[in-house]
């Protein structure tokens, strides 16, 4: 049966895979979604959620997850990613591989612990070497995965349900890059560390940037107020 991984396929009513069942699970993330049947099923109920994400968003409401909804789930789409290339996550990444989908898997593993973070910093952004070797091997352990070292699409489901920014810069008032999933599991993260009291909306306000400025400033980054790879490396547990 073929395997699909989160972004690579429009999802409607009456689709299967493991794919609709992480959107389910992000759904039952955000408060705004109520909560679906994680089956694995894209349901009735799974397409009045997403129909709820979306007007949150200010998005058409059409139920259906596609490119304009795959970006607000914080995915890739197509202003970064060539449609000559398979989306990020359906290629096998091991030592050596080299590309925007390793650097993805750096940052969204970067933004989930402090120790993975730590390990990938050996590594150069893109480039698949021994420091995310040894990152990906402890988030398979950590996930009770097979222990290979490498990323299939088994590993892309689980990076992507268990982690939750890193594929796009966020920043506020910049179409695109300034709402969604992954600025709601920013603003979640902020809140943890004590730099955020305002609402976790998934809206990338002035307070928001306030916050990660703040953070920025903790940890010796330039206080711009964005979202890329090095405030992703600082918002891990």
């Amino acid at each position: 049966m073929q395997e699909y991984v989160l972004g690579s396929r429009i999802l409607t009513t009456d689709k299967r895979g493991r794919d609709v069942a992480v959107l389910q699970c992000l759904l039952n993330k955000m408060p705004w979604c109520g909560k679906v049947p994680v089956s694995g099923k894209f349901c009735e109920a799974t397409a009045a959620a997403l129909r709820r994400m979306q007007r949150h968003f200010a998005a058409l409401p059409d139920g259906v997850a596609g490119k304009d909804t795959y970006r607000l789930f914080g995915l890739e789409v197509d202003e970064y990613w060539p449609s000559s290339l398979p989306p990020p996550g359906m290629r096998p990444l091991r030592r050596g591989s080299r590309g925007r989908d390793v650097l993805i898997l750096q940052n969204r593993l970067a933004s989930a612990r402090e120790a993975y973070a730590l390990e990938l910093k050996s590594d150069p952004p893109g480039v698949f070497q021994e420091g995310t070797e040894k990152t990906l091997r402890a988030f398979q352990s950590d996930c009770g995965l097979p222990i290979t070292g490498m990323l299939d699409v088994s590993g892309s489901l689980a990076l992507y349900r268990l982690t939750g920014a890193g594929s796009r810069v966020l920043e506020p008032n910049r179409p695109g890059h300034d709402r969604g999933y992954d600025v709601f599991y920013v603003q979640q993260r902020l809140r943890e560390k004590g730099f955020f009291t305002g609402e976790s909306d998934g809206f990338f306000s002035e307070e928001t940037a306030e916050a990660v400025r703040r953070l920025q400033q903790e940890r010796h980054i330039r206080p711009d107020g964005i979202v890329g790879r090095a405030v992703c490396f600082v918002l891990g547990r």
